[in-house]
C-alpha cells in the first residue's frame, strides 16, 4: 500500500509542498489569527517573549507557544503571511511525520501507519487549520505527540510533548488525556518524574507570566478561559448539543466512511484511540461554548480508527469508492461556493459549474479504486483548491485588501466599522499595526 524509502520521501516532499506553497495567497483571516499574529509580532519586536501585548494590551486568553512558533517566523524577516503561518504548517509536517513513525512502531505495521497519516494529511480540518497561525493545531499536534508516546512508552518525550500542550492552549491537553491515563493506572509510578517533567517545562512561562502579572493573568486565563469557555454563555460561542455530529462528519472528508465505522472502536488494539475520540467527543458536546476547531485534537485518533477498520475490511473498494464520492461532493462544492454566496444558486451558475469533470473523476476513480489513486487524488484536489479559489477567499474575509486602499488615506481618516465584521475589524487593526478607531458617522444597524 505505501512503503518506505523513496515513496515515502516524496510523500513527504509532497505534503510539505502542500502545506507552505500557498501560504500568502489568503491574507490574515478570521478574528482570531489577526490578534495572536498581532502578539507575536509584538514579541519578536520587543523581545519580551513572557508578555503577550495586543495593540498596547495585555491579553491573556492563550498561552505563548503559538505566539513564540510565529514570532520566529517575525525575527526571520519571512515575507506576508508566511511570517505567523509558516511555523504552524512545518509543525504540522513534523508532526505527521512523528505520527508516520510511531505509528509504524506502534502497530508493527508500515501500511497500517501510512494509511493513518495519509488520511490525517489530507482531510478537510487538519489540512486547513495547518494553513492558518492559531492555535488549534499546534495543540493537537503536541496533545497526539503525547498520546503516541505515551502508548509507546517513551516516557521523557511524552513529558516534553506534554509540556508543550501546556503551553498551547491551556489545560484541554491534560483534560483529554484521562481516558489514557486511566487505562495506564496500574502504571502510575513510571510516569511520576515525567509528570514532573511536564510541569517544569510549562513552567518556562507560566511562572514568569504570573510573577509580573499576578492574580489578573489567572482570573482571564483560567476563570474566564477554560471555567467560563465551558460554563457561561458570555463568550458568544453557544450550540445546541448536536453541534459537533456535522462538523465530525466534516472534517474527516473525503475520508469520512474509513474513519466512521463501529468495529473500529471495538479493536482493542487501539482502545486508548477509541477512548479519546467518544471522551473528547462527549466534553466538547457539553461545553456551553463551541467552534468547530475544538475537534481538532480529535481528528488524528479517528485517522488510526480508520486505517484499521481499512486494512481489516473485506470491502475495501465500497469503502473507498465512498471515499470518492466525498471526495467529488467536496470538489464540487468548492467550485460552487464563491459564486452561490455572492449570487446564490441559478441555473445559468449550474450549467457552467464544470459537472462533467468532477464525475469524470469520480468515475475514472471508481473504475478500479485503489487506497493510492484516491489519496492522489485528494492531494490534487487541494492543490486546484488552493490555485483557483484562494484569491476568492481572501477577497471575502481577509482584510488585506481593504486595508490596501484605506492605507493611502490619511491616518486620521483611518477607522474601523464597529459593527462590521470582527475578521476584517481585526484583520485591519492587525495591518494597521494599531488598534484603529471606530468610525464616527458609523451607525448600529436596525436588527
Amino acid at each position: 500500500m505505501l512503503s518506505r524509502s523513496p515513496v515515502l520521501a516524496i510523500a513527504f516532499l509532497a505534503v510539505t509542498f502542500l502545506y507552505t506553497w500557498s501560504l500568502n495567497r489568503v491574507g490574515i483571516i478570521t478574528p482570531d489569527e489577526p490578534r495572536y499574529a498581532a502578539i507575536a509580532q509584538n514579541m519578536a519586536e520587543t523581545g519580551d517573549y513572557v508578555s503577550p501585548v495586543l495593540w498596547g494590551e495585555a491579553w491573556f486568553e492563550k498561552p505563548a507557544l503559538l505566539y513564540w512558533l510565529s514570532a520566529v517566523g517575525y525575527r526571520l524577516g519571512l515575507p506576508g503571511e508566511y511570517a505567523p503561518r509558516l511555523p504552524v504548517a512545518l509543525l504540522s509536517v513534523l508532526f505527521l511525520a512523528y505520527f508516520y513513525f510511531g505509528l509504524s512502531r506502534l502497530f508493527g505495521s508500515e501500511e497500517t501507519a501510512g494509511v493513518a497519516t495519509v488520511m490525517l494529511g489530507t482531510s478537510a480540518f487538519w489540512f486547513a487549520f495547518s494553513q492558518v497561525g492559531v492555535t488549534d493545531l499546534p495543540l493537537a499536534a503536541t496533545f497526539n505527540a503525547t498520546l503516541l508516546s505515551i502508548l509507546l512508552g517513551w516516557r521523557w518525550a511524552a513529558a516534553v510533548f506534554l509540556g508543550l500542550a501546556l503551553l498551547a492552549k491551556g489545560f484541554v491537553a491534560p483534560v483529554l488525556l484521562l481516558p489514557t491515563v486511566w487505562l495506564m493506572r496500574r502504571d502510575w509510578r513510571r510516569w511520576i518524574l515525567p509528570g514532573v517533567v511536564s510541569l517544569a517545562v510549562a513552567a518556562l512561562w507560566y511562572v514568569p507570566v504570573t510573577l509580573k502579572f499576578g492574580a489578573a493573568f489567572w482570573q482571564v486565563f483560567f476563570i474566564e478561559h477554560h471555567l467560563g469557555r465551558f460554563a457561561k454563555p458570555e463568550l458568544q460561542h453557544v450550540q445546541p448539543l448536536w453541534f459537533y455530529l456535522p462538523v465530525i462528519l466534516g472534517a474527516m472528508m473525503p475520508w469520512t466512511p474509513l474513519a466512521l465505522g463501529r468495529k473500529a472502536f471495538l479493536n482493542p488494539q487501539v482502545k486508548a484511540f477509541a477512548w479519546t475520540v467518544l471522551w473528547g467527543f462527549c466534553f466538547f458536546s457539553v461545553s456551553k461554548n463551541k467552534l468547530p476547531g475544538y475537534l481538532l485534537p480529535l481528528i488524528p485518533s479517528l485517522c488510526v480508527l480508520g486505517a484499521v477498520r481499512f486494512q481489516a475490511s473485506k470491502y475495501k473498494r465500497w469503502l473507498l469508492t465512498l471515499c470518492v464520492a466525498c471526495l467529488t461532493v467536496v470538489a464540487f462544492a468548492s467550485e460552487l461556493a464563491p459564486a452561490v454566496l455572492s449570487a446564490g444558486v441559478n441555473r445559468q451558475l449550474l450549467s457552467s459549474a464544470g459537472f462533467q469533470w468532477w464525475f469524470l473523476l469520480f468515475g475514472l476513480l471508481c473504475v478500479r479504486p485503489s487506497f493510492r489513486f484516491v489519496a492522489a487524488a485528494t492531494f490534487l484536489v487541494l492543490v486546484w483548491f488552493q490555485w483557483s479559489k484562494l484569491e476568492q477567499v481572501d477577497a471575502s474575509g481577509s482584510a488585506r485588501r481593504v486595508w490596501a486602499e484605506m492605507k493611502t488615506k490619511p491616518v486620521a481618516e483611518q477607522c474601523v466599522e464597529p459593527y462590521g465584521s470582527r475578521s476584517i475589524r481585526y484583520g485591519l487593526n492587525y495591518y494597521a499595526g494599531r488598534n484603529l478607531a471606530y468610525c464616527p458617522e458609523s451607525e448600529k444597524p436596525n436588527e
